[in-house]
């Protein structure tokens, strides 16, 4: 069987209403129903990587990631992968074989399955700044798993791809893989980290040693 890293169709998502959560640190914006790119482990595809950028102004504990994934009809995946870069593509954390709860939105691509994937009890600590997250389906030597991909870029960047299955072991602009730019659908939740404000207090001392002087 010839497997390809996209899936390239226009045809439109099932309307769906994402849930609201509290500690929203990040909304990658919803799926324009345009393509899939793979993101995947132990399936007919030994294994591929997705991921996309985030920003948070404070510093932050991640805590739960919503990510919008499609898999072929009948796949069970068995757990599911995280991946968390700089903006500059270090790890900050490479997690495997969590568990996962998944609802089913409806179908794409004909029969393709698509599901709202949340991957909750992360304890991910990242300081203010720009980041890379992704995650992918686990399997079982079976079936296909996908992250959804969409035209509208939000972040600083388009989406980055690594497979060495696919011939790419390094990052690589989707763009660069002979299709256009396109995001992944996600939403970071967590605890946002205010930063003490000891500068503004460290300046107003020697004001307020020298009035009272």
């Amino acid at each position: 069987m010839t497997v390809t890293p996209f899936i390239l169709a226009t045809l439109a998502l099932a309307a769906t209403a994402s849930r609201a959560q509290p500690d929203l640190l990040w909304d990658n914006g919803e799926w324009d129903g345009a393509k899939a790119i793979s993101s995947e482990r132990d399936t007919w595809v030994t294994e591929s990587w997705v991921v996309d950028d985030f920003m948070v102004a404070d510093g932050a504990v991640v805590r739960e990631l919503e990510w919008l994934a499609l898999w072929y009809p009948g796949f069970e995946p068995v757990a599911t992968d995280v991946i968390l870069l700089t903006a500059d593509f270090e790890p900050v954390a490479e997690l495997f074989d969590l568990g996962f709860a998944s609802e089913f939105e409806g179908t794409a691509f004909g029969d393709i399955e698509v599901y709202r994937l949340t991957i909750s009890g992360l304890s991910l600590h990242i300081e203010s700044g720009r980041y890379y997250i992704g995650a992918r389906f686990v399997g079982d030597g079976e079936g296909r798993g996908f992250a959804a991909g969409q035209y509208p870029i939000s972040g600083e960047s388009e989406a980055y791809f690594r497979s060495a299955h696919f011939g790419e072991p390094d990052w690589v602009p989707v763009s660069e893989l002979g299709v256009s730019p396109l995001d992944t659908v996600f939403k970071v939740y967590g605890d946002i980290i205010p930063a003490p404000p000891t500068l503004a207090l460290t300046a107003l001392a020697p004001l307020a040693f020298r009035r009272r002087r």
